[in-house]
């Protein structure tokens, strides 16, 4: 009797399968956006990786058998789920597992600095730098491999230094960008999203406010001459003069 009831809740679970492929591989299909690309997948909690895999490969047979795939799992609210997508992505998704009574809604995401550095399709960044008043990041180690696998990084320095903002915030960014040499602290939970402040000098994260020369010292382990010559507001005042 057990082993029947079994059966018909395996049965019952895999009628509420689901599994989509979202993000760019969606929108580039069969084809990888860059070779460092993972494949983003959101799917119900009944799947696991290895049936994602096996689906994956049937249907592209040309994706490398250890592709990295982000997996998203997801409990429909009322036959609909939500997936994540960049402010400037395409909405599109392909089936794996598909679901009839599954209704896929897209939720655009806020624009911070990684998601801009992801649009190739349009240069955006001039502006952003030009036009915010805190440099949003969504995590240092997103922000540097968003440089590195999709802005590029001899292009992201030349904008950065075209761009009007200050001698501070652009240190802030060149040092961000060599992720390896931060201080583990940065790793932790408290810098999962940081606020560059560019109005107050100020480094906004999760549970954290820190002013920029405390930034340098405690968390990217600078010396106290380093962190004053690249933090004090001396510098920003005496641009604004030679500007005006």
């Amino acid at each position: 009797m057990e082993y029947v009831l079994s059966f018909f809740k395996r049965k019952r679970s895999t009628n509420n399968k689901f599994c989509y492929i979202i993000g760019s591989f969606a929108n580039t299909a069969p084809n990888l956006r860059t070779p460092q690309s993972d494949i983003d997948i959101i799917c119900s909690t009944n799947i696991d990786e290895f049936e994602i895999r096996y689906f994956l490969k049937k249907e592209y047979p040309n994706i490398p058998p250890d592709i990295k795939l982000d997996i998203h799992y997801s409990t429909p609210v009322n036959n609909t789920v939500e997936y994540n997508i960049c402010y400037w992505q395409n909405s599109a998704y392909l089936p794996l597992i598909s679901n009839n009574s599954i209704h896929m809604v897209p939720v655009r995401g806020n624009i911070d600095l990684p998601s801009v550095l992801r649009n190739e399709k349009n240069n955006d960044l001039p502006e952003y730098f030009n036009k915010v008043k805190k440099i949003e990041i969504s995590h240092p180690i997103h922000f540097a491999n968003s440089i590195k696998n999709h802005y590029g990084i001899d292009k992201f320095i030349n904008t950065l230094n075209s761009s009007s903002l200050g001698y501070q915030e652009k240190n802030l960014l060149k040092n961000l960008l060599q992720i390896n040499k931060i201080s583990s602290s940065v790793h932790d939970d408290n810098y999962t999203h940081i606020s560059i402040d560019k109005e107050t000098n100020q480094i906004i994260s999760k549970n954290k406010t820190i002013d920029y020369y405390n930034f340098y010292r405690n968390y990217m382990g600078y010396g106290r001459i380093y962190s004053f010559l690249y933090s004090n507001v001396w510098i920003k005042n005496m641009e604004k003069i030679f500007r005006d």
